[in-house]
């Protein structure tokens, strides 16, 4: 059995070696996952935050959670997003770093925007667009509709994290599903950039070629986030001989064609994207499986949990690209948003394992990503 433990904080030493079944790889310099949901506890969910973050805790120094998005509990104000940090440190028992983000909204004020700017609990602000996603009601068609907000950012150097998708067109028609990222990056950026050519972007969960050409593009300060799930499906995979519910997210999985061009990107430019897997669990009664995420109108995202870090590990080595993961995993998210790289040691080995069918989510349960499936590759072990 070989271990590999990491020495330098990039761990490019990952680099060109050939792994076999029993190997590990031990990571000393925390993982940051920089695009993650973490929920909450509440009267529906009982301890359903500290059950999702339980995963987070085993693999990740740092994570940053995306807003609450639905009815009261929106995440609208830096005070809210505060106080969501606080409900989220103590579901963790204050063993990783966590980071809190706020919903986009036309009711921020600048000394609102001051405010996050000088909180480093807070990372940022999130723009999604109306009704693109699950519980995204209070969102806007783009981000250019919050022009005033847009330009306190900037002027403050808060970042703006951006589901890059609009759902309908110039005269209000819903566009194809496949067409609104890449209308995003090709009529919405562009006019981002002009307007605000400072403003610190993020860029969320990247699926085409045209949103990772947005991020090399860019002048100002700008990074890409890449879940595993865009960088390993296709659409296919997702609706060939019927539609796979656990696979159904905004953005869905694209054409074959746009999964090597995100490689490319990366390989060419691997100090502009970073680890984000939007892990967003969505609950499954125990007594009625077929709830929110298995259902008609099926709720949108991708249940992770423990399998974070393996299935990227998994696709990197495949796409020979491990000497890019420790950057890709910790160094541009923590250099995007001028934090430390926390010391955390994880240990994954190359192995057997199945993927459990349920995992536990306060008084309900979550189904992951291919739930029960027996699977060959990098597994995190204790």
């Amino acid at each position: 059995m070989t271990v590999i433990q990491q020495v330098s904080i990039r761990f490019s030493e990952l680099g060109g070696k050939k792994f076999e079944m029993g190997d590990e790889i031990v990571f000393t310099h925390g993982l940051v996952d920089i695009h993650s949901h973490g929920r909450d506890n509440n009267q529906l969910l009982g301890d359903g935050m500290t059950d999702i973050l339980s995963h987070s805790v085993r693999q990740f120094g740092t994570v940053l959670l995306m807003p609450n998005l639905a009815d009261k509990d929106a995440l609208m104000t830096p005070e809210m997003a505060i106080a969501y940090h606080d409900r989220a440190t103590k579901a963790t028992g204050g063993e990783i770093n966590i980071l809190v983000t706020v919903y986009l909204n036309t009711d921020l004020t600048e000394d609102h925007i001051k405010m996050i700017s000088e909180d480093s609990r807070i990372a940022g602000i999130k723009s999604y667009p109306a009704h693109g996603t699950t519980n995204s009601e209070h969102g806007l068609r783009t981000p250019l509709e919050a022009h005033k907000q847009l330009e306190w950012m900037q002027k403050y150097k808060v970042p703006l994290l951006v589901h890059g998708q609009v759902r309908t067109d110039d005269d209000g028609d819903v566009m194809d599903e496949w067409d609104r990222e890449p209308y995003f990056y090709e009529e919405v950026a562009p006019e981002l950039d002009r307007l605000y050519p400072e403003l610190p972007i993020s860029y969320e969960h990247l699926s085409t070629g045209v949103g990772a050409q947005a991020v090399i593009d860019r002048t100002g300060p700008t990074q890409g986030t890449y879940t595993s799930f865009h960088l390993g499906y296709t659409r296919t995979d997702a609706m060939d001989i019927g539609v796979r519910t656990d696979m159904v997210g905004k953005p869905m999985a694209q054409h074959a064609r746009e999964k090597p061009k995100l490689w490319d990107a990366l390989s060419a430019h691997p100090h502009l994207f970073a680890l984000g897997s939007d892990d967003a669990w969505h609950p499954m009664r125990a007594d009625h499986p077929i709830a929110s995420k298995h259902a008609q109108n099926c709720a949108c995202g991708w249940v992770h949990g423990p399998y974070r870090v393996g299935s990227y590990l998994d696709l990197f080595e495949k796409h020979n690209a491990l000497h890019l993961f420790g950057q890709f995993a910790s160094v541009n998210a923590a250099r995007f948003y001028g934090f430390q790289v926390p010391d955390k040691t994880i240990r994954l080995r190359k192995m057997n394992y199945r993927v459990v069918d349920q995992l536990q989510f306060g008084n309900y349960s979550a189904q992951p990503l291919n739930a029960g499936e027996d699977r060959v590759g990098w597994c995190l072990v204790d």
